[in-house]
């Protein structure tokens, strides 16, 4: 637990999961508020909420991608290192494609809602969400 001026609040933890053994890696540069993981074991881990982080090798400091917008992640998924989508707040939607990132939120901005999450097979998108009393689904092709 983290404490600050007599609020304590759960910081968090990566676990690395093996068989029956779990074992806690190193979380130095993470936010304490975090909602969604993806990964390509021994390639790429990548973890998203109060920002969005990266990490070549489990261990490593993960580094803080400064470049994204300052809207909460929900959601990480992709088909490979190359082919990743991440959902969030306000309408967030972003797709990076091994070169760089392209937001989508041009298109996708909500008010006051946000995509909850978010899943990518072949040339198909699709994230839910929802703003206000209303629930959003988005189909999106390539």
């Amino acid at each position: 637990m983290r404490c600050i001026k007599s609020i304590c609040r759960p910081g968090s933890e990566v676990i690395k999961i093996i068989g029956n053994n779990a074992e806690k890696i190193n979380n130095a540069g993470l936010s304490w508020a975090l909602n969604t993981v993806r990964f390509i074991p021994g390639r790429k881990y990548f973890i998203g909420g109060d920002g969005f982080y990266a990490a070549k090798h489990l261990g490593n400091e993960w580094i803080h991608d400064n470049s994204m917008p300052p809207y909460y992640k929900t959601g990480i998924r992709g088909s490979n290192f190359n082919d990743i989508v991440i959902s969030g707040a306000y309408g967030l939607l972003m797709h990076y494609n091994g070169i760089s990132w392209k937001n989508y939120q041009y298109i996708t901005y909500m008010n006051s809602g946000a995509f909850g999450r978010v899943e990518i097979k072949d040339n198909i998108l699709a994230a839910t969400g929802g703003e206000g009393n209303k629930a959003i689904i988005l189909i999106g092709r390539r």
